[in-house]
Protein backbone atom coordinates (compact mmCIF):
# COMPACT_ATOMS: atom_id res chain seq x y z
CA UNK A 1 0.00 0.00 0.00
CA UNK A 2 1.76 3.56 -1.58
CA UNK A 3 -1.11 5.81 -0.10
CA UNK A 4 -3.19 5.45 2.98
CA UNK A 5 -5.81 7.30 1.45
CA UNK A 6 -7.46 4.20 0.17
CA UNK A 7 -9.05 1.69 2.64
CA UNK A 8 -8.95 -1.83 1.33
CA UNK A 9 -11.33 -4.92 2.66
CA UNK A 10 -10.99 -8.73 1.60
CA UNK A 11 -12.83 -11.86 1.49
CA UNK A 12 -11.95 -14.53 0.73
CA UNK A 13 -14.43 -17.69 0.03
CA UNK A 14 -14.29 -21.24 -0.66
CA UNK A 15 -17.28 -20.59 -3.27
CA UNK A 16 -15.78 -19.98 -6.02
CA UNK A 17 -16.93 -19.14 -10.09
CA UNK A 18 -14.97 -22.51 -10.66
CA UNK A 19 -15.90 -24.84 -8.26
CA UNK A 20 -17.38 -25.07 -4.46
CA UNK A 21 -15.86 -26.08 -1.20
CA UNK A 22 -13.71 -27.67 -3.90
CA UNK A 23 -9.30 -26.94 -4.34
CA UNK A 24 -9.77 -23.34 -5.03
CA UNK A 25 -10.35 -19.89 -2.82
CA UNK A 26 -11.29 -16.62 -5.02
CA UNK A 27 -11.00 -13.24 -3.50
CA UNK A 28 -13.43 -10.60 -3.11
CA UNK A 29 -12.18 -6.78 -2.51
CA UNK A 30 -13.50 -3.54 -2.10
CA UNK A 31 -11.26 -0.18 -2.40
CA UNK A 32 -12.98 2.32 -0.37
CA UNK A 33 -11.62 5.60 -2.45
CA UNK A 34 -13.72 8.52 -0.71
CA UNK A 35 -10.58 10.14 0.58
CA UNK A 36 -9.08 10.75 -2.73
CA UNK A 37 -10.10 14.08 -4.78
CA UNK A 38 -10.03 14.69 -8.63
CA UNK A 39 -10.44 10.96 -10.08
CA UNK A 40 -12.02 11.78 -13.76
CA UNK A 41 -12.14 7.62 -14.39
CA UNK A 42 -12.52 5.20 -11.70
CA UNK A 43 -11.92 2.85 -14.20
CA UNK A 44 -8.36 3.56 -15.75
CA UNK A 45 -7.16 5.21 -12.71
CA UNK A 46 -6.97 2.86 -10.23
CA UNK A 47 -4.86 -0.66 -10.56
CA UNK A 48 -4.74 -3.67 -8.03
CA UNK A 49 -2.24 -6.32 -7.55
CA UNK A 50 -3.09 -9.31 -5.73
CA UNK A 51 -0.92 -11.40 -4.07
CA UNK A 52 -1.39 -15.16 -2.83
CA UNK A 53 0.28 -15.36 0.73
CA UNK A 54 3.04 -13.18 -0.22
CA UNK A 55 4.21 -14.94 -3.20
CA UNK A 56 5.16 -12.74 -5.64
CA UNK A 57 5.31 -15.71 -8.70
CA UNK A 58 1.73 -15.79 -8.86
CA UNK A 59 0.73 -12.07 -8.57
CA UNK A 60 -2.29 -10.97 -10.17
CA UNK A 61 -2.60 -7.23 -11.88
CA UNK A 62 -6.20 -6.12 -12.08
CA UNK A 63 -6.52 -3.11 -14.68
CA UNK A 64 -10.49 -2.54 -13.79
CA UNK A 65 -12.75 -3.56 -11.02
CA UNK A 66 -15.82 -5.03 -11.92
CA UNK A 67 -17.84 -2.21 -10.62
CA UNK A 68 -18.05 0.88 -8.61
CA UNK A 69 -20.62 1.74 -5.86
CA UNK A 70 -20.42 5.00 -5.32
CA UNK A 71 -16.84 5.81 -4.41
CA UNK A 72 -16.05 2.12 -3.56
CA UNK A 73 -14.31 -0.15 -6.35
CA UNK A 74 -15.44 -3.66 -6.47
CA UNK A 75 -13.47 -6.21 -7.73
CA UNK A 76 -15.37 -9.80 -7.67
CA UNK A 77 -16.44 -12.52 -9.65
CA UNK A 78 -13.22 -12.26 -11.32
CA UNK A 79 -11.03 -15.52 -12.74
CA UNK A 80 -7.99 -13.65 -11.85
CA UNK A 81 -9.02 -13.24 -8.33
CA UNK A 82 -9.26 -17.29 -8.16
CA UNK A 83 -6.34 -19.04 -6.56
CA UNK A 84 -5.49 -23.07 -5.68
CA UNK A 85 -6.10 -23.28 -2.43
CA UNK A 86 -3.64 -26.59 -1.57
CA UNK A 87 -5.51 -27.47 2.26
CA UNK A 88 -7.17 -24.42 3.20
CA UNK A 89 -9.95 -24.83 1.02
CA UNK A 90 -12.05 -26.35 3.29
CA UNK A 91 -15.02 -24.83 5.56
CA UNK A 92 -16.59 -26.39 8.89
Amino acid sequence: MVDPAVAIGAEVTSRTDIDTNNAHQQLIINVQTDKIKNVENYFNEFKLVAIQNGRPDNAVLLTRPSRIDGHTLVYDHSRQLIFPAGNEYRRF
